[in-house]
């Protein structure tokens, strides 16, 4: 592997660890709610920052991603980076 792949891929690791356990709770989280009444908002609400917090994990990810991803080899930008909106506008 590619040395600076091999820097990205230690980075990345701790953040898919803990994508794992947080959406390990927030399945039992849910399970819980869905299994008992009492303190059924309670669970509810950790479901819904666990969530949160896994979709921050994935954005952490992808901004460690990104820049390496933005130039090609001779070091131009891509196409990609412009972002067109539907309407043309």
């Amino acid at each position: 592997m590619i040395a600076r792949y091999q820097v990205l891929s230690r980075r990345i690791e701790p953040e898919l660890e803990e994508l794992e356990r947080t959406q390990a709770a927030a399945r039992r989280h849910w399970q819980t709610a869905r299994a008992t009444a009492i303190d059924q908002d309670a669970y509810l609400n950790s479901v819904a920052l666990n969530l949160h917090s896994f979709y921050a994990g994935l954005e952490r990810i992808f901004e460690l991603i990104a820049p390496r991803t933005r130039r090609r080899r001779s070091g131009r930008r891509c196409p990609a980076h412009r972002i067109v909106a539907p309407d043309g506008a």
